[in-house]
């Protein structure tokens, strides 16, 4: 099935007639939920991504539930939690639509165009409409986290008709929300020496709110609200501090049957999305509260539901006054058809070859297809508007791609070679001959073991890579390097007067920094030890990878590797211990390149370092594929 979703088009159109007990049970062990759909909509702003979670055959409610997700940063870290509590809503026989709004996510757009919020709020009313299109049912419940608990109640007083609303630590008022963005902002600067921007408009954690969207932001007040959102509503505070019981009150007074609550996981939910603990308490207080707001009716109805993951198709861009028009096309790849992926084309017929090669972008685990701080998403648009075909896809066990068995809980795997080569067959099945492999950290190591495995690999891009070696327990050791320096930014520290203040003042962690090195020197004394017992044939070369050698046979297949680092990036020195003397030899090889970026972070979380980083690879690939 491949049907274009186009803006203005009626989404509708995209889905089947199906009921509950078509849909494929999950492939997780113990087959309890429904697996969702890929359902992307079209409204006035453009393509909006979004997901469908069928309810239980088991149970039906006359409800559909419209997850909305906070903004920016907080998203990512929620990713997970957002996804579970939708597979529990639907394992009670709630179907669930989860969305991208507009500027987010896989929708089309982008965080500097105006009128965020109104943009926004318009995503959360198309949303309610699509979910009702999608499931059959009329009445809906909206559950909003963070920011999205404010949009939500916002688009519910806009919009009315909405039954019951879930508010997860709430913002009462915008201008809370804009006053800890700024208090980010100027940590963050001080720390990263970023630039300040001077209109006004704020960079954080890797994301921008321009002045206007902060001024938008600062006039919601649901403290004013002139009447009742919904005739029942759960209020859970973020904390303790009862920031939210000025809300609380006013509801009740508006007439709406509340029910108040303190999160239990919020903290550890909002870490780095590697740490995040999905809030197993929080979740199941919104499942109860929405059991007794909607009770089951005990008969099976329709939902008019996608029949599998293959061909949704939606504009991201068109505009014949500004440049060619760009599709994306939802993918199920993967001899099971488990792995989901989004490929990023220009507007050309299904059957004109493909002069270049196809990019697949690797996942940062865990961090989904959009990549850290959603870079991966404008990078794989302007590759297509070059003429690159680029595709986004989650591997096993990360965002919308179901875990293995062989896949579980891992950061650096082999296993995940698997999943890449799945997705070049899939390509290939499309008339993509040469792929491109792009990959960020652990997506890196990645990138350069599917590159030694696979021929069809023409050009592997590898950014900040810690490791080219990885063997059952050094996941620990390489999360640890990570908050490490390279060796070159402690030698010009050493030179700082700022650092010796630092040290006097207990505010440097030598012992960690001392472990790190110490093990650096006893990594290097081993590497150095395995290639004299290889030269003298007293150990094999299969028991440990040559890293040196691995690149060599790169370069001479013919296979263009192209290396990017941030300038105090630990991995550098990583690198130089297991290529060794072969490094600078490689630098003067043709299909050898190696970049370092002065000033970024591990993951290019700063706007200039995104930008930087998506200028300097579109130039090596328009070069290598001219």
């Amino acid at each position: 099935m491949s049907q274009d979703l186009l803006v203005g088009a009626n989404p509708a159109a995209t889905f089947q007639d199906a009921t509950a007990a078509d849909v494929p049970a999950s492939p997780s062990s113990n087959g309890r939920l429904p697996w969702p759909f890929p359902a992307p909509f079209a409204d006035a702003d453009g393509a909006v991504s979004a997901f469908f979670y069928p309810p239980s055959a088991l149970r039906q409610r006359d409800t559909v539930v419209v997850l909305c997700n906070p903004i920016g940063w907080e998203a990512i870290a929620a990713t997970q939690s957002f996804r579970e509590l939708a597979t529990r809503l639907a394992n009670v026989g709630f179907p669930v639509l989860r969305f991208d709004y507009r500027g987010t996510g896989d929708s089309s757009g982008t965080d500097d165009e105006p009128d965020r919020v109104l943009v926004w709020l318009r995503s959360v009313h198309g949303a309610v409409e699509h979910a009702r299109r999608c499931s059959g049912r009329h009445s809906v419940a909206l559950v909003g986290l963070h920011l999205g608990a404010t949009l939500a109640m916002c688009a519910a007083l806009e919009a009315g008709g909405v039954d019951s609303l879930t508010l997860w630590a709430p913002y009462a008022k915008g201008r809370t929300f804009a006053r800890e963005a700024k208090a980010y902002y100027s940590l963050a600067a001080a720390e990263q020496a970023s630039p300040r921007l001077d209109d006004g408009s704020l960079e954080v954690a890797g994301f921008l709110l321009t002045a206007a969207t902060l001024k938008d932001l600062s006039a919601l007040d649901l403290t004013a609200a002139p009447q009742s959102p919904a005739p029942k509503a759960l209020v859970i505070g973020r904390d303790s501090t009862g920031a939210e019981l000025p809300l609380v009150k006013h509801l009740r007074a508006l007439g709406s049957e509340v029910e108040h609550d303190v999160a239990k996981g919020y903290a550890n939910m909002m870490r780095d999305p590697r740490g995040s603990v999905i809030p197993s308490a929080d979740c199941d207080r919104i499942v109860s509260f929405l059991n007794a707001a909607h009770p089951a009716s005990g008969v099976a109805k329709p939902t008019p539901i996608a029949s599998d993951w293959h061909g949704a198709r939606y504009t991201v861009e068109s505009d014949p006054r500004t440049g060619p028009t760009l599709h994306e096309t939802t993918l199920a790849l993967g001899p099971d058809k488990r792995l989901f992926g989004v490929l990023t084309q220009l507007d050309t017929p299904p059957s004109a070859p493909a002069a270049k090669p196809a990019v697949i972008f690797l996942n940062t685990t865990p961090h989904t297809r959009i990549g850290p701080n959603r870079m991966y998403v404008p990078l794989a648009r302007a590759l297509a508007k070059q003429g690159f075909p680029a595709l986004r896809f989650d591997l096993s066990g990360v965002g919308d791609s179901p875990r293995s068995t062989q896949t579980a809980d891992l950061i650096y795997s082999k296993e995940f070679v698997k999943d890449v080569t799945a997705a070049m067959d899939g390509l290939q099945e499309l008339g993509f001959a040469r792929f491109v492999i792009v990959g960020l950290c652990s997506g890196a190591y990645l990138a350069f073991h599917t590159a030694l495995s696979d021929p069809r690999v023409v050009s592997a891009v590898m950014i900040n890579p810690q490791t080219f070696d990885w063997k059952d327990g050094d996941s620990l050791e390489i999360r640890q390097r990570s908050s490490v320096m390279s060796t070159s930014f402690y030698q010009r520290a050493l030179l700082n007067p700022e650092t010796w203040r630092r040290a006097l003042k207990g505010d440097i962690d030598f012992r960690t920094i001392a472990l790190a090195f110490a093990g650096r020197a006893q990594h290097r004394a081993k590497l150095e030890s395995q290639r004299l017992l290889t030269r003298l044939g007293l150990v094999e070369r299969e028991r440990w990878v040559d890293v040196g050698a691995s690149f060599d046979a790169l370069v001479k297949r013919g296979t263009s590797t192209y290396m990017v680092y941030s300038g105090d990036d630990e991995g550098i020195d990583h690198l130089a211990s297991q290529v060794g003397s072969r490094l600078r030899r490689l630098r003067r090889h043709r299909n050898f390149r190696m970049d370092i970026v002065p000033g970024p972070d591990h993951t290019f979380s700063q706007l200039w370092a995104q930008a930087r980083l998506q200028s300097m690879i579109l130039s090596y690939l328009a070069d290598r594929f001219a």
